[in-house]
C-alpha cells in the first residue's frame, strides 16, 4: 500500500514530470533549437537529460522510503 504524498513528494513529483515533459520537447524539437542557440542546444538537452535523471532518482528514493516506512507502521486495531 502506498503512503499518502506529502507536499514535498508532491512538488518532487511535479518537477520530475515537468523536466520529462521540457526533455521531449527539447530533443524533438532540437533542430528548432540549434536554429536558433547552436550548438548550445545539444548541450541544453544534456543538461536537461541529467537533471531529470538526478530529481527521479531523488523522488523514487523519497517515494520508495515513504512507502516503506508507511508499511513498517503497526496496524490499527
Amino acid at each position: 500500500m502506498a503512503a499518502p504524498e506529502t507536499p514535498a513528494l508532491r512538488r518532487l513529483r511535479w518537477a520530475w514530470v515537468t523536466l520529462c515533459a521540457c526533455l521531449c520537447v527539447g530533443v524533438g524539437l532540437i533542430r528548432f533549437w540549434a536554429g536558433i542557440i547552436g550548438l548550445w542546444a545539444s548541450v541544453a538537452v544534456i543538461l536537461l537529460a541529467i537533471a531529470t535523471l538526478w530529481i527521479g532518482w531523488v523522488y523514487f528514493t523519497a517515494k520508495n522510503r515513504a512507502d516503506a516506512a508507511w508499511n513498517a507502521k503497526e496496524p490499527e486495531a
